[in-house]
């Protein structure tokens, strides 16, 4: 699980949520991989189309992860 947070402040706040927040996705979805992306719930100017957006582009960085030939499938994913 890679999870940052910009600024850093409230990082382990961020870790329990999301932690607590995977077993109740893991009990919805029986797929193999899962991507959660959390946004601060008061910005209001982010649509649909932006968060689809930001999906879209962590899902191709994973595939292009996936496709390197250096990586080996199981390790943690630094950046």
């Amino acid at each position: 699980m890679f999870i940052k947070t910009v600024p850093t402040d409230n990082e382990l706040k961020f870790y329990y949520t999301v932690h607590t927040s995977l077993d109740v996705v893991e009990e919805k979805i029986s797929s193999v991989v899962k991507f959660v992306i959390v946004v601060e719930s008061s910005n209001q100017m982010l649509r649909d189309n932006e968060i689809r957006s930001m999906f879209r582009r962590l899902h191709n960085a994973y595939v292009d992860m996936l496709c390197n030939p250096f990586y080996t499938p199981g390790e943690n994913i630094e950046s």
